[in-house]
């Protein structure tokens, strides 16, 4: 395996076994929780250190039309996508050996995008660890 696939969970090694990983889907969550992002073959992603998305991903509705733009908030300039390999998983529904991977939205500074719902949500989790708080999520 190489340099990349080292980083995967146990899990999504396991699920590769020796069959060589043909795509890779880099993935981030839109505002209304819709998986949206970009596949490229595994060769390519495993070429690359950055992933790119234009950050009007978050303006897209649940419909896929396009959301009012106040102040010109966005204005699409590519976001690095940063892998979070935790998250890697397989597709097993994909015709290919394919993995899906979650990852986290910079800007080109490489600070967070603070509207990424990971980002806001790790807000919100740091608010809580400073007020002592434990959330509670229902099953």
């Amino acid at each position: 395996m190489s340099k990349w696939t080292d980083q995967l969970p146990e899990a999504a090694r396991d699920y590769i076994g020796n069959r060589r990983v043909d795509e890779v889907e880099c993935i981030i969550g839109d505002i209304a929780g819709v998986a949206r992002g970009k596949a490229m073959p595994a060769a390519k992603f495993g070429k690359q250190t950055n992933y790119f998305l234009p950050n009007s991903i978050f303006l897209q509705t649940i419909t896929g039309e396009w959301a009012d733009n106040p102040f010109d908030a966005f204005t699409e300039p590519d976001m690095i996508l940063e892998p979070d390999w935790s998250t890697a998983t397989a597709a097993p529904w994909t015709a290919d050996t394919t993995l899906q991977v979650i990852h986290d939205a910079k800007d080109q500074e490489g600070n967070l995008v603070p509207f990424s719902p990971r980002n806001v949500l790790r807000r919100i989790m740091d608010l809580y660890a400073a007020q002592g708080w434990t959330p509670v999520v229902a099953p």
